[in-house]
């Protein structure tokens, strides 16, 4: 364990935007607004580690202004070693383009407030291409969320997930949801738009509205330990209204499936 029980790179808790400020002068982020990334590959940057480049979930940073403290950690994806040094343990650099299958919540919460205070801290430069994304990180915190950005749909998750993370109108939810992205995952946190709306505590209309548009409420999801709609809405107690929405969700879609493998489709379509 590190002295003092905080993380070894000193990412204890998520810095804000205030603290940053406070704490280099600046206004900005070190990422503001600009052009495209270019991409770069696992293997070019492992050849660029003498830049002080290294890749944190798929973006490349410039660590060069504290290049000694990150040095050993450079010219690789150290996401899962970030990740596992939660609550002051130490770096273990055999984690480095590994990945993130198996993490517990407690993990990929840190690596959250990581990445968050690499944002405010480092310049990015590069990302990895998609397909070593994909590899990487497609099946475990942020689930599904390289495809996203692959496909071209981050714009329409990040609008989405954030209507229903700020109280957005039953309306202007309902103008975004389409089948392809009823359950597009964020891109930061891989939560469906169903389990997002039970995490930040959306009213029972809105939670019906995902449902009646094909939010499935089975999907299982890696940040909260691989829990579905009912699991998360008993973590955060959301009342037995919502657990009856989710029942009657699923009542209504096992007796469509009962029909429909009679051949009765007339009966599956008045369910």
């Amino acid at each position: 364990m590190a002295a003092g029980g905080v993380c070894p790179l000193g990412f204890g808790k998520r810095q804000t935007v205030a603290e940053s400020q406070s704490s280099n002068g600046t206004e900005e982020s070190a990422n503001s607004p600009s052009i495209p990334l270019p991409e770069m590959t696992l293997a070019r940057l492992r050849d660029h580690a003498h830049l002080h480049l290294l890749s944190v979930k798929g973006t490349i940073y410039d660590i060069s202004p504290q290049a000694e403290k990150w040095a050993p950690l450079c010219g690789h994806d150290v996401s899962r070693v970030l990740a596992k040094a939660v609550g002051g343990s130490d770096l273990n650099l055999s984690h480095v383009n590994q990945g993130l299958a198996g993490l517990s919540y407690e993990e990929a919460v840190h690596l959250e407030k990581v990445v968050a205070a690499m944002e405010q801290s480092f310049r990015a430069v590069a990302l990895l291409p998609p397909q070593e994304q994909h590899l990487l990180f497609a099946s475990t915190v942020g689930e599904g969320a390289t495809e996203v950005v692959r496909e071209g749909k981050e714009d329409d998750a990040l609008k989405l997930h954030a209507l229903i993370e700020e109280g957005g109108s039953l309306e202007s939810i309902s103008s975004l949801l389409t089948p392809s992205t009823v359950n597009l995952p964020c891109p930061r946190t891989g939560l469906p738009p169903l389990h997002k709306a039970i995490e930040v505590g959306r009213e029972v209309e809105v939670l019906r509205l995902l449902l009646q548009q094909g939010g499935d409420p089975h999907r299982r999801v890696v940040l909260y330990d691989g829990e579905d709609a009912w699991s998360l809405a008993s973590r955060f107690q959301r009342g037995e209204e919502v657990l009856k929405v989710l029942d009657r969700s699923s009542q209504v879609e096992f007796r469509a499936m009962f029909w429909k493998a009679l051949g009765l489709e007339a009966e599956a379509r008045d369910v």
